[in-house]
């Protein structure tokens, strides 16, 4: 039961401003959890004559004191958690309607839908004014992620509707670790049926995306060269010397990398970069994770998006900073 409860924590709210959504609904062998935007639901093994909706922190604090335990529904309404001299009571919530979302549309074919958000969960964007970016689209057989300085795009066999997945529930699916059944949409929202009849649910995000074709219209991946031996290496190594920490910049030019003027400054020799400046932050979660792999990037662009291509089929292009 503890696997079950640790899967289904993720759907619980950590907010008290609708109580409902700190609790989990138990039914017919089932336990749901739902925190507005995401629920999760798997099989328990409890009685199917407990009906119950209680605290969900309280409840799976006092399932893993007890390991294996006994429930009832005491004559004063509130459910029991025992197991020798360990003894819990919780308060049933009562007159209240548990959310059940359903579901709906077509089932979908999506290749190796996790290989393909692993490789762009680095690029997901975290801006609550752009909504749209929090989140991977799927859209006419790629899909894209953005954090609005990196866009990425990798195919995939996606065949349903323009879909965005909001990065909540990919993390979610990320943790629970299970295999996926069947994946199910309307286009508005989207359900997960994974192993062991474990499902998630949530709605989708906006579709409105800018027009990411348009940005590869003028640009051939192909022609792209790999960047030169080192050069993360050497921008790790100044990193320590910007003079603005809290923004730090990097300057690239034909003779190498350094940083900004200032009472501390450093640079690193290197052959085969292009004049141009950039925000440290994205240009190394851009080079992140690629040692093994590679990755070719066209820095001559500047200060037009530059187009970008790794190893593993992930392309796209960063944008850098005007000088």
């Amino acid at each position: 039961m503890l696997k079950t409860l640790a899967i289904i924590k993720g759907g619980v709210s950590t907010k008290d401003l609708n109580p409902i959504l700190t609790h989990v609904k138990i039914k017919d062998g089932w336990i749901t959890s739902t925190n507005g935007r995401l629920t999760i639901s798997a099989p328990v093994a409890l009685p199917n004559d407990i009906e119950v909706i209680v605290p969900a922190t309280k409840f799976i604090a006092a399932v893993k004191a007890c390991k294996e335990p006994k429930f009832k529904i005491t004559d004063g309404g509130k459910l029991s958690i025992s197991k020798g001299k360990f003894r819990a009571f919780l308060p049933i919530m009562t007159d209240v309607t548990f959310p059940s979302p359903q579901t709906s549309g077509d089932i979908i074919h999506a290749g190796d839908f996790i290989p393909t958000i692993n490789k762009l969960m680095q690029f997901v964007g975290d801006d609550a004014s752009r909504s749209w970016a929090n989140g991977i689209l799927f859209y006419d057989g790629q899909a894209y992620a953005t954090n609005n300085v990196i866009l990425a795009s990798v195919e995939t066999e996606w065949s349903g509707p323009a879909i965005c997945i909001p990065n909540f529930l990919i993390n979610e699916l990320l943790r629970i670790k299970k295999e996926i059944v069947s994946i199910r949409s309307d286009g508005e929202t989207i359900t997960f049926q994974l192993e062991d009849q474990v499902w998630l649910n949530s709605s989708t995000l906006p579709t409105r995306w800018p027009n990411v074709l348009k940005m590869y219209s003028t640009v051939d991946f192909n022609l792209i060269k790999k960047i030169p031996e080192g050069f993360q290496e050497a921008i790790e190594n100044i990193l320590p010397f910007c003079p603005d920490p809290k923004s730090p910049k990097i300057i690239l030019s034909e003779t190498g990398v350094s940083t900004e003027k200032g009472d501390h400054e450093a640079s690193v020799d290197m052959e085969g970069l292009s004049t141009s400046l950039w925000r440290a932050e994205p240009l190394l979660n851009l080079l992140s994770n690629t040692d093994k792999i590679g990755i070719s990037i066209d820095f001559s662009q500047h200060p037009r998006p530059c187009p970008w291509i790794r190893g593993d089929g992930v392309r796209g292009v960063i944008v850098g900073l005007k000088q």
